[in-house]
This record gives structure tokens, sequence and C-alpha cells, in this order.
């Protein structure tokens, strides 16, 4: 994809998530149906921004914003939603980028939010082979924020 279209999803993607956190904010205000759709809507813009990010932005530029976002997902997160998709994005990107706490903690909070399935275990199996120290000592039931970023080379 080239970089326009790649900044073109970003400003679709942006405006869509930021209407959504909005929606999400009225809390009990929301019809069922309403909640389930705005929550969506929130989960494939993050995963939009997550992966555009990562396509188009060097990783000293995009890990921190990756953390915003995937942080920010865990407090959107509803059952049954696909919010811990963004989560696993995210834990592909950091993992790719050296981001090694960034990434098995997004991967064990994605394993949180959601029952294992088959996209998450080979997910988690990629970080796990990249970085096994850290999926080793890193406990399964992470808080809801990262971990500090390690310096880079770390």
């Amino acid at each position: 994809m080239g970089t326009g279209l790649i900044d073109e999803a970003l400003g679709s993607a942006e405006p869509l998530r930021q209407e959504a956190i909005r929606l999400l904010n009225k809390g009990g205000a929301l019809t069922s149906f309403d909640r389930q759709y705005a929550t969506a809507a929130y989960a494939y813009s993050t995963i939009t921004m997550i992966l555009g990010l990562a396509e188009s932005r060097l990783p000293a530029e995009f890990i921190p914003r990756i953390r915003d976002l995937a942080k920010d997902a865990v407090k959107r997160n509803r059952p049954d939603s696909d919010v811990w998709k963004a989560m696993a994005a995210a834990a592909e990107v950091l993992a790719r980028a050296g981001d090694s706490q960034g990434a098995v903690w997004a991967i064990r909070k994605a394993k949180q939010l959601t029952a294992a399935n088959d996209e998450l275990i080979k997910v988690a199996g990629g970080i796990s082979s990249m970085y096994p120290q850290v999926y080793a000592e890193m406990p399964e039931e992470v808080p809801d924020e990262p971990p500090e970023a390690l310096p880079a080379g770390r």
C-alpha cells in the first residue's frame, strides 16, 4: 500500500475512532445495538490506526502511539467484542519494531480479553518465539497499563 493510501486510511480511521469513543462514553444512554456498533467501529478503526502507523512511520515515532492505542483499547473492551484484535495487532507491530515488553504485554492482555482462538494462539506463538525470555518472565495476568518501554536495543 502506498504512503498516500495509508495516510488516507489513517485520516478516515481517526475520526471514526473518535466518534466511536464519543458514543461509548454515553454509557447507559446507548441501546445494545448502538453499543455493539460503536465497539466494532472503535475496534476496527483502532486496528487501522495501528497497522497504518506501523507502515508509515519510524518505530521511534509509532511505538508510543501504538502503546497508547492499546492501553485505550483495554478500557473500551466489552464482552464478545473484537477489541482483542486491536491488542493482537498492537502485539505484532510492537514485536516487529523491537518493543519486546510492549508486545508481550499486548498479547497477554489480548488473551485476557477473549477466549483462546486460532488467530490469538498464532500471534502469541510468534511473539513467544521472538522474545522467549520476556514471554516466559511476564505473568499471564497483566495490568491494564503496559510496562515501561525499554531503551532501544534491550
